[in-house]
């Protein structure tokens, strides 16, 4: 049998317009009587972004705006000779503009859109040229990462064979895959397991991708749901931002495995 691979993607348009102005000093200003070539140079430009919350994305799987759930954007602004971060707080309503001075240049922009420093959605551009005297428009889009959790066990011929299904006391197996669309998530990841709800186990999973389990022993039909913590590094973002798959505060559908009693019983011999 084959557990419910989930594999959600939440397209999140950041709808910011980010102009990117450069400038140089005007040639207009003769007061001090210096011909254009006496006249400094300015090699700085304006990264302005223009930043706005949409409605929630509870339970959707739909192209939505920066998630109300969200209460920060960090932002990191860097090339081989600069890098910035910057924490933008977003307004329930309206909009917030965000500039940042920067030398001219090229430039990757990336973006995560939290809530007590749990990662909400992500994304990343590159390619923007800070230029003197121009204008640049660009769209960054934040997504909610996708990914896919699997249960499975090994046949005696050593293929894996899916699960959604469990008895208590045999040992499974769990591996996961997440595209975090270009950031570092690399800091550590975990794996926590509940039984009907209640804290049942956790442990590092230390990116093997594949951790093996005991299922745990139960009396009656039991729900094991399983969450995995991957958090970003904190030497990028200036903060530890933790990606939960699924997220409760985004109401993602959790993934589960059902886990039965031991088969069998006790033979008694009556006299």
């Amino acid at each position: 049998m084959t557990l419910r691979k989930k594999v959600l993607t939440v397209f999140i348009t950041l709808m910011v317009g980010i102009l990117i102005t450069g400038c140089s000093s005007s040639s207009n200003d003769n007061s001090n009587n210096t011909s254009d070539n006496d006249l400094p140079i300015k090699s700085e430009g304006n990264l302005v972004l223009y930043i706005k919350k949409s409605p929630s994305i509870k339970g959707q799987v739909t192209t939505q705006n920066i998630p109300a759930e969200s209460t920060n954007i960090k932002l990191r602004i860097f090339n081989k000779n600069q890098e910035i971060l910057k924490d933008v707080e977003i307004p329930d309503s309206g909009t917030v503009p965000v500039e940042v001075k920067l030398p001219i240049g090229m430039y990757e922009l990336q973006a995560i859109a939290y809530t007590n420093s749990e990662a909400l959605t992500m994304g990343a551009l590159t390619g923007v040229e800070v230029k003197a005297n121009e204008y640049t428009k660009a769209n960054l889009t934040l997504e909610r990462p996708s990914y896919n959790i699997e249960t499975y066990v090994y046949d005696e011929n050593g293929n894996k064979v899916d699960i959604d299904t469990i008895e208590g006391g045999k040992s499974f197996y769990i591996s996961y895959t997440v595209d975090t669309n270009g950031l570092t998530f690399n800091a550590y990841d975990k794996l926590y397991t509940y039984l009907d709800g209640q804290e049942n186990y956790n442990t590092l999973m230390n990116f093997n991708n594949e951790t093996q389990l005991t299922a745990p022993s139960v009396e009656t039909e039991s729900t094991l749901s399983i969450k995995i913590e991957v958090v970003a590094n904190k030497v990028i973002y200036g903060e530890y931002y933790h990606l939960y798959l699924p997220s409760s505060i985004l109401n993602e559908t959790q993934t589960e495995l059902k886990v039965t009693p031991p088969e069998g019983g006790i033979e008694i011999g009556l006299n």
